[in-house]
């Protein structure tokens, strides 16, 4: 599950239990795109890559069966217990692990700047300054919670 159209291919199985390659090609495409619309050559290069590598290693994972002369896949049960370790992606294409990893990164490097009397950002208090990063982890968390809640209760009421 190291890809990401596998993440989201996967995703939109669980929801959907099946689908033609062509319709999970065109949601990946057009999250991979940022559009609803993506060109047919975007469409094209995923449909490819799913129908090629992708869909044949969820199907050698146990996770979907794929009929390939009818293009039909079909998600298995086992696939639940599995989608609930993907680690959900921002819509910026990183992950929340990630961004909270650069958070806290960046959070230490400036509080440690101010305390080592760096100019500009010594003009701010250490304190101030873990302040405001703990405040950006709090919101962005709440944030995260409140679109993961939406999602989820997206795909379980019809």
């Amino acid at each position: 599950m190291s890809n990401e159209r596998r993440r989201r291919s996967l995703e939109y199985l669980v929801e959907r239990e099946h689908a033609t390659v062509r319709e999970i090609a065109d949601v990946v495409a057009a999250a991979e795109f940022g559009s609803s619309a993506p060109p047919d050559s975007v469409r094209t290069a995923v449909y490819v890559s799913l129908r090629q590598n992708h869909l044949p290693s969820l199907v050698d994972a146990g996770v979907i069966e794929f009929d390939t002369e009818t293009n039909q896949v079909r998600v298995l049960d086992r696939a639940r217990g599995v989608t609930m370790y993907l680690e959900l992606v921002t819509r910026y294409g990183i992950t929340w692990g990630e961004f909270y990893q650069y958070l806290g990164t960046v959070g230490f490097l400036v509080v440690l700047g101010s305390l080592l009397v760096f100019p500009i950002v010594s003009l701010i208090s250490p304190l101030a300054w873990a302040t405001i990063f703990l405040g950006v982890f709090a919101v962005m968390s709440a944030y995260q919670l409140w679109t993961d809640h939406w999602s989820l209760r997206r795909r379980l009421l019809p």
